[in-house]
């Protein structure tokens, strides 16, 4: 199976998410007994997880949504990972403060970066 060029982590968590709030997966009395949307809670769930796992792997810069803090990355001056609503994100207090991570690229391969990024204070 493949993975669509254009797939989001954005979008497999927001799919990772909505599986999780599928709601009769297990009986509310007999807790180790199938609801009656166990299966296509089972097969969902594994197709999340499979979606997760091939963009992992197409994905050459390894720990590029900061869930690890910063594990893999080069830092330079002080740089941080905070979670913020429930959300890894990469803190750099001043212009000097940065990040980077080597990667190798393929001759004749396209690549596509996407950095979000905010600015606050002065």
């Amino acid at each position: 199976e493949a993975l669509q060029f254009d797939t989001t982590l954005a979008q497999i968590q927001y799919a990772e998410y909505l599986v999780q709030s599928i709601p009769y997966v297990y009986n509310d009395w007999l807790s180790d007994v199938p609801g009656m949307n166990y299966d296509i809670y089972v097969e969902l769930d594994a197709r999340v997880a499979q979606a997760r796992y091939l963009y992992d792997t197409r994905n050459i810069i390894k720990n590029g949504d900061f869930t690890q803090g910063v594990m893999g990355w080069h830092v330079t001056g002080n740089a941080d990972v905070q979670q913020i609503d429930g959300v890894s994100v990469l803190v750099l207090s001043n212009w000097s403060a940065g990040v980077s991570q080597n990667v190798h690229l393929q001759h004749n391969h396209g690549y596509v970066l996407r950095v979000i990024a905010k600015k606050e204070g002065p």
